[in-house]
């Protein structure tokens, strides 16, 4: 069985295996932000598709729409009629699907309509703290075109005799605008934590039961180049604006950490601490500046399951020899708690690393405080951004300056100086693009000579 399709498809990002089939694994193909200009100009990744699908006799489910619609908007906008728009694109779905349902078994799978059409686009106003959030009343002309194009293709399928996966009347309001619940961190996609809405839908439409892959993450970028995702992927235009879609979807890291992130270290401290007061039949509501040790509302062990409990909530380790009787307060304890969560890495760290120039006096202390933190990156994100780097590279030759610069920045903090120094050598190559130019390679490698 296979899965494929535009970022919808990042539900299914904890893997999914049909429980009645041995518990064979389901394949997830991500081919980004696909519409039906895909099929018409015949781009390889839909030949690709269209060959895969041919070959695998259990079922298919396509997720297309999203983007179609971020078209027709578009066209609509420029003065075309939107009822004629959606009539030639029923003709278009029709000779698109028709073909995808040669052999039977294919169905199409409707998604969350994003609102933000450019995830990179989006992550760069965050990291410049320019986001520009929509009212309700600027969603809902998108979301009624989608509305009227899910309707129309819908009905091309029942034509056509294809099933429709559609559970988003579970997670819509009544004017189809997402619920802010179901959303995930990025808040641009459905939440994984919601697959079973889908799993319900495909069991009554297909009759197959799907459950989650329990607790492994499924990697769309595996390193067997046999995998029906690495062949694709050599086949996307690659750019920095690729990369940066693909790993920022790829890592589990805060997009920015600000005041915002302590007002809410604030709060769940208060939430935490509270219920314990509550908990003990104490009606006692404390503020931020309570002293919860000398006023006798918290002991010892009290103190550490709330430290403990914040710090798994952020994902955060911190060393726990310190005496928590001097962090006495909420406040004494957020302030505490989110200084050293400030040195977490974040997608504006690689914003700022690449976008950054070093030789500007007011931007390099920043530039080196965000490199220090990439240096850092936990191996999980290491492995994610060699992975990418592997597949969008097939000829084993790397394009950017600024992937070799983390790299190198990596491995210098594996303490691998002479790897490091390689790599950061490669980073300036004049034929490379985007090599990094400013002043921070001699920075570097006169750093990293001297511990040789």
């Amino acid at each position: 069985m296979i899965i494929a399709g535009d970022s919808n498809i990042s539900v299914f990002t904890n893997g999914c295996l049909l429980p009645e089939r041995n518990n064979q694994e389901v394949k997830i193909i991500w081919l980004g932000p696909l519409n039906s200009d895909f099929f018409i100009d015949r781009h390889p990744l839909t030949i690709k598709l269209v060959e895969s699908f041919n070959s695998e006799p259990d079922w298919k489910i396509l997720s297309i729409g999203t983007f179609e619609v971020f078209k027709l908007l578009s066209e609509i906008k420029s003065g075309k009629d939107k009822y004629e728009l959606l009539e030639k694109t029923a003709h278009i779905y029709t000779r698109i699907f028709s073909q995808l349902n040669a052999k039977g078994k294919f169905a199409w799978m409707v998604g969350m309509q994003q609102i933000r059409y450019d995830f990179f686009d989006y992550i760069l106003a965050v990291s410049l703290q320019k986001v520009k959030e929509h009212s309700y009343e600027e969603k809902l002309p998108l979301i009624t075109l989608a509305n009227q194009f899910n309707q129309v293709i819908s009905n091309v399928c029942h034509k056509l005799n294809i099933p429709v996966i559609n559970p988003m009347y579970k997670m819509t309001d009544q004017n189809g605008i997402f619920k802010e619940e179901y959303l995930s961190d990025d808040k641009i996609h459905i939440s994984p934590l919601y697959d079973h809405f889908y799993y319900d839908e495909i069991k009554i439409k297909l009759g197959l039961t799907i459950v989650r892959k329990s607790d492994i993450k499924l990697d769309i970028f595996e390193r067997d180049s046999s995998s029906i995702s690495s062949n694709l992927a050599m086949y996307m235009k690659f750019d920095d604006k690729t990369f940066f879609n693909i790993f920022f979807k790829a890592i589990s890291i805060p997009e920015l950490i600000d005041q915002r992130n302590l007002v809410s270290i604030r709060q769940e401290l208060s939430k935490i601490i509270n219920k314990k007061i509550f908990d003990r039949g104490d009606s006692i509501q404390i503020d931020i500046d309570t002293d919860i040790v000398n006023d006798g509302l918290l002991d010892s062990f009290d103190i550490l399951e709330t430290y403990t409990e914040i710090l798994n909530l952020l994902d955060l380790k911190i060393d726990f020899q310190i005496n928590l009787y001097y962090l006495n307060s909420i406040n004494k304890l957020a302030d505490y708690i989110f200084k050293h969560y400030q040195q977490k890495l974040t997608k504006r760290d690689f914003f700022v690393s690449f976008q950054g120039n070093f030789d500007i006096p007011e931007q390099k202390d920043l530039i080196i405080q965000s490199e220090n933190k990439i240096a850092k990156m936990e191996s999980s994100v290491y492995s994610v951004l060699d992975s990418i780097i592997k597949i969008l590279s097939p000829n084993k030759k790397i394009d950017f300056g600024f992937m070799f610069l983390w790299l190198a920045l990596y491995e210098s903090n594996q303490k691998d100086y002479r790897k490091a120094i390689q790599f950061l050598q490669s980073s300036r190559e004049v034929n490379i693009k985007n090599p990094i130019k400013d002043g921070r390679v001699n920075y570097y490698l006169q750093k990293w000579f001297k511990l040789l």
